[in-house]
């Protein structure tokens, strides 16, 4: 897999992707782990992992989930993702209808660069919830749009900040005051 995706669910001309079950999922070297994409006019929902890993090396990214068609309520129970490093983040969210619901995550990358973040939500994608422990990095969202984005650090310290507060605990998460 070190030249593509290990596991890609897409959804094209109209058409859906929904209601998938995966239990303990391993993926380990590739260029990117998992990518949930949905075309404008199809849809990615639903889907559901339970356990599971993607470590080793990943390249550009370990989990990317993007639009511009509807990709979202996709669930991530009890996974690790933990490559050393990746080039784009960890966990990619980006889409004005795209976002993933991730409990008990654990996320770790001991040799990311200090400016990438390990999670990035980027403007216009709302209601992700990823609770879980994050080791080595930050998170790059506007938590006013996604306030169920929460972790502990290595050091235990919860990172979430207040609805109304988006500098409170900012040396955990890079604080960037978004325009939309």
């Amino acid at each position: 897999f070190m030249g593509g995706t290990a596991l890609t669910l897409r959804a094209t001309q109209k058409g859906g992707v929904a209601f998938g079950l995966y239990y303990d999922l391993r993926i380990r070297h590739a260029k990117q782990g998992i990518h949930l994409w949905a075309e404008e006019g199809s849809f990615v929902n639903a889907n559901s992992f339970h356990a599971g890993a993607v470590t080793g090396t990943m390249t550009d990214l370990g989990l990317l989930a993007e639009g511009p068609g509807p990709c979202n309520g996709n669930r991530f129970d009890n996974m690790a993702i933990e490559p050393s490093k990746t080039v784009e983040g960890h966990v990619i969210v980006r889409g004005k209808k795209t976002n993933v619901w991730m409990t008990g995550v654990r996320l770790e990358g001991t040799e990311q660069d200090e400016a990438t973040p390990m999670v990035h939500i980027y403007d216009g994608s709302y209601h992700n919830v990823i609770e879980g422990m994050i080791g080595h990095q930050a998170v790059r969202a506007d938590f006013n749009r996604n306030p169920g984005v929460k972790f502990l650090s290595y050091k235990g310290t919860s990172v979430q900040p207040t609805s109304n507060n988006a500098f409170e605990n900012a040396a955990f998460h890079s604080v960037t005051i978004s325009q939309d």
